[in-house]
């Protein structure tokens, strides 16, 4: 399988229905004009492919984000999605990782944080896989600034809608949930740490509610398989 970077500029109307087409079965209460403009929003997609078939991908939108007098370099993880045959393989994973190395390199000295928001337990995995410290996080105590950090990156991007108080995003009209059949957790996986540290902080997740998370993106707060492809990408 290939992944793929390309600028959302360089998206035509035909792959942009190729998208919507995959991701809507995933989703409910979501329309393509919602999802067509949330795209043209991101500054850049990666794309999965299985030969010359659309498998997965993910969205992003880069932020230079200033906070508490310094400049930060903020990603925000958008749409994602892989087709249901494809989960449990990485590249996808291994893809967005490597990207961070290569956008890390091109700020060098730079703090660089990773905001992402999430809808279903699975997705709430993705952080604790790949580095140590984020918040929020369900053993130890909330980093204080990442904290500050997320708040202030939240209420920036989705005023009116973030709650300081629970870290998380509601919006007055459904900008589109998890159908049923792939939002709730199966037994076994409820009775995981993190996936129940999850549904207690989002209680709406079926709804379509947000939690807020973050993390700092340095090779000293990477676990060992990331760093790798951190520096794989750092040095491309």
């Amino acid at each position: 399988m290939d992944a793929i970077r390309v600028p959302t500029g360089d998206i035509d109307a035909g792959l942009m229905d190729e998208m919507f087409q995959l991701f809507a079965p995933y989703y409910a209460n979501i329309s393509s004009g919602q999802f067509f403009q949330d795209l043209r929003d991101k500054d850049f997609v990666i794309l999965l492919k299985d030969g010359g078939t659309l498998a997965g991908f993910t969205t992003a939108k880069l932020l230079n984000f200033p906070f508490e007098g310094l400049d930060r370099l903020v990603i925000f993880s958008g749409d994602t999605i892989v087709a249901r045959e494809h989960w449990g393989k990485q590249a996808l994973a291994h893809a967005w990782i490597a990207e961070l190395g290569r956008i890390g390199g091109a700020h060098p000295g730079m703090p660089f944080y990773w905001f992402l928001i999430v809808k279903g337990h699975r997705t709430f995995r993705y952080m604790p896989t790949f580095v140590h410290n984020f918040v929020p996080r369900w053993a130890g105590q909330d980093d204080a600034e990442l904290i500050r950090l997320r708040d202030a990156v939240a209420t920036d991007m989705f005023p009116g809608a973030y709650d300081a108080r629970t870290g998380l995003i509601r919006f007055a009209e459904r900008r589109g949930n998890l159908a049923p059949e792939w939002a709730q957790p199966s037994e076994r996986e409820r009775a995981r740490a993190d996936v129940a540290f999850f549904l207690q902080r989002n209680p709406g997740f079926a709804e379509g509610d947000e939690l807020a998370c973050l993390c700092e993106i340095s090779e000293a707060n990477m676990r060992p398989l990331t760093r790798r492809l951190y520096l794989r990408g750092l040095d491309a």
